[in-house]
């Protein structure tokens, strides 16, 4: 899966600032909005929220999978930020996580059986790979991570 054909630099936050884990999902539901991902900003941002009260979405070792199934995802897609102060707030399977690296998926409902479990798989898989998580991480512009998404961790 070549995860730049769902994002773009724009969707890409390097060094991002963020006070909490709501302040940090509306800035990326707003980049997703504002790229032309979604018809309805609330109505995904709804969407996201009811999700995360299901169960946790930060995982271990920094990281939060954040994600939304809605109508008003136009096309999948992700939004990414990476922090520069990591938060503590966000509830995780890992209880000490703090989440340096936000990646919030965006997938219609249409597609939420396929493409949602795909991605989500594929980003696991991925970052379970401490020298790929570490390159996105240490990524000092949104065109430097776009480009070390679909490098192979030997290659960053």
């Amino acid at each position: 899966m070549l995860l730049q054909a769902l994002t773009s630099p724009s969707l890409i936050s390097t060094g991002a600032s963020f006070h909490s884990k709501q302040e940090a999902i509306r800035y990326l539901v707003n980049q997703l909005g504002d790229a032309g991902k979604l018809t309805n900003k609330e109505d995904f941002l709804q969407a996201v929220i009811d999700r995360e009260k299901l169960s946790p979405t930060g995982f271990e070792g920094g990281l939060a999978i954040p994600h939304g199934k809605s109508a008003s995802v136009k096309e999948a897609g992700f939004a990414i930020a990476t922090l520069r102060t990591p938060l503590a707030d966000w509830e995780s399977i890992d209880p000490n996580n703090k989440v340096q690296l936000v990646i919030l998926l965006a997938i219609p409902e249409s597609e939420a059986g396929s493409t949602h479990l795909s991605l989500l798989s594929e980003f696991v898989t991925r970052l379970s790979n401490e020298s790929y998580k570490n390159g996105l991480l240490q990524a000092k512009t949104n065109s430097e991570l776009f480009e070390r998404l679909d490098k192979t961790a030997d290659v960053i």
